[in-house]
């Protein structure tokens, strides 16, 4: 019998038992586990089958699946067959963002070669797409994956009824020197695993998401509707993790909430939990705040101070709205995280201490954006998003809503003497009928509002107090009036002139490589005084030809009267460089 006739009558047994193992399972993570498992066990046939060749000696360590922070409560499962002795775990369940996100948007398979930095797609039987024309990986995921002692990784989509990628399946291998990702039995080997993965892909999808029980006995958490749940749940499967989790959602869901509620339940529970808002901070003193600093190290630096790194060490550090970190400071960021190593401003190179610090950041808009406006770094992003929750607004889970007004009022009037306050149904319709841009910290300001002026009408000495629609009509009204005009959003209003300036630069430098690669007329370092020839013509068209050059202090070539001369020289410049690029 040949190898691959043989592997067609494996491959039917070892689907009927994942089959069965699929019906009985109770729950997503059964079937899930069954699924990685049988994976595992095929790459261990496939080796056994290689015994000629140097991948005879490969070993497979993990398998993970790993769905978009849109798949409800379904996250990250990992399965290791070979423990080390200590039975820690080399994972930490995040694969390249760069190798899910060619899964997610092709919905072929992708073999990686983690020595070589290579990756490339897997068609069907007989057909590889090389994938080289979109680049390498990433080094940041080549050292992270190299880290765990994978050489190899083999990235499968999970796909449902309409071919749409839910998910990601990746599996892990050691492989000998020298085996590249190109290596055919590789593909053989994908192949035979996307198969497996399809044929259990629809039964997997309908399976059941079980929440953890604990997860309604939690007090930092008192209301959970049917959305948040699977949201908490996926935190909840990360926590036990060092991998950085990025926790997104507009202002006011409770991200720092979540943050130490995700804290908590780690094992790095009785260790510090540092929250910091980027917004509260300015940029001057973004190093000094988080790398702290020691005595003379500034004008000001009166004593040694440790900064929020130190303070985190061996806990948890939630550095909130990341999208405001300016681009110096998106450096600092990815070196520290990069070395896992950090040293006090001021301090010597010899003294760089050892980072011991689980990250969680959070962020109200979409970083991905940011990083396609050149004002956000991809590697960075790549960095921390390895695991993302997804936070809804209260507006996409109305259902919340009564559960947190009661939760509200009983509260602030526990915290305020006040007698056991309520809120009768009426006054909830009228507070369910707003739209509630801040979400849950708008929510509570007006609902603290309406039990105060339900406790001024109450009489005195009573003994129960009950917030009915009058008072939340008074609260609402009085939200609205304090409530400012629209503002523009935070990252307009706080960009400055180097973040501006910064994606005039990122976009100069990626049209350069773009059209090296595309064959086009090409953009040097000469073209560049193109942005010196635009300020002129910038500043002269705002403020006038005198005026405009006067405001670049070249008030000398004015009163010299040579300021025309180089008025037309800028707009020469500027239309040649035009018609030699094309559009």
């Amino acid at each position: 019998m040949s190898v691959e006739n043989g592997w067609q009558t494996l491959a039917g047994e070892r689907w009927m038992t994942l089959n069965e193992a699929l019906k009985q399972a109770e729950s997503y993570d059964q079937g899930a586990l069954a699924l990685l498992k049988t994976l595992i066990t095929t790459v261990e046939t496939c080796i056994s089958e290689a015994t000629q060749g140097p991948l005879g000696t490969a070993k497979p360590l993990r398998a993970l699946a790993q769905f978009g922070e849109g798949m409800d409560a379904r996250g990250v499962l990992l399965y290791e067959p070979h423990q080390r002795p200590n039975g820690e775990s080399l994972a930490n369940l995040s694969t390249s963002g760069t190798t899910r996100a060619l899964v997610q948007r092709h919905g072929l398979p992708v073999l990686v070669d983690t020595t070589a930095g290579h990756m490339e797609f897997v068609g069907g039987p007989g057909e590889r797409v090389n994938l080289r024309v979109t680049g390498e990986l990433p080094t940041l995921s080549r050292m992270m994956l190299q880290g765990r002692e994978a050489s190899h990784v083999l990235a499968f989509p999970i796909r449902d009824a309409r071919r749409q990628v839910l998910g990601v399946i990746t599996v892990e291998l050691r492989c000998p020197q020298g085996v590249s990702a190109s290596a055919e039995p590789l593909g053989v080997w994908a192949r035979r695993l996307q198969q497996l993965i399809d044929e259990a892909a629809p039964q997997l999808l309908s399976l059941r998401v079980v929440t953890d029980p604990s997860l309604d006995k939690s007090v930092d958490l008192p209301v959970l509707g049917v959305t948040m749940r699977g949201v908490v749940n996926r935190l909840l499967s990360f926590a036990r993790y060092k991998e950085p989790v990025l926790i997104t959602g507009p202002s006011g869901v409770g991200k720092t909430t979540l943050a130490l509620w995700a804290h908590e339940r780690s094992p790095r529970s009785s260790q510090p939990f540092e929250a910091l808002s980027l917004l509260a901070v300015p940029d001057e003193l973004l190093d000094s705040t988080l790398l702290g600093h020691v005595k003379g190290a500034f004008t000001g630096a009166d004593r040694d101070r440790d900064g929020a790194f130190a303070r985190a060490q061996g806990g948890t550090l939630f550095i909130d709205d990341i999208d405001a970190l300016s681009p110096r400071a998106q450096t600092v960021l990815l070196g520290v995280l990069e070395r896992q190593s950090f040293r006090r401003l001021g301090e010597d190179q010899r003294r760089e201490q050892a980072l011991d610090v689980r990250f969680l950041f959070g962020s109200h808009v979409d970083l991905w954006a940011l990083v396609e406006k050149g004002r956000f770094r991809a590697d960075l992003l790549q960095r921390i998003s390895g695991l993302t929750v997804a936070v809804p607004s209260l507006g996409q889970r109305q259902e919340e809503l009564p559960g947190w007004v009661g939760y509200m009022a009983r509260r602030f009037a526990s915290q305020n003497g006040l007698a056991p306050t309520t809120v009768n149904d009426a006054a909830i319709a009228k507070l369910a009928a707003v739209d509630w841009p801040g979400n849950l910290r708008q929510l509570d300001q007006t609902v603290r509002r309406a039990c105060i002026r339900a406790e001024e009408r109450a009489p005195k000495g009573a003994e129960h107090i009950v917030v009915g629609a009058d008072d939340a009509a008074f609260a609402i009204a009085e939200d609205s009036r304090r409530r400012p005009a629209a503002a523009p959003a935070a990252q307009e209003r706080d960009e400055d002139w180097r973040s501006l300036l910064q994606r005039a630069v990122v976009a100069y430098v990626t049209e350069a490589e773009r059209r090296g690669r595309a064959d086009e007329t090409r953009l040097s370092l000469e073209d560049a005084k193109v942005f010196r020839e635009l300020v002129v013509l910038e500043a002269t068209t705002r403020f006038g030809k005198a005026e405009g050059f006067r405001a670049l202090d070249e008030g000398e070539m004015v009163r010299q009267g040579n300021h025309s001369k180089r008025l037309a020289s800028a707009a020469a410049f500027v239309a040649a460089f035009t018609k030699r690029l094309g559009p």
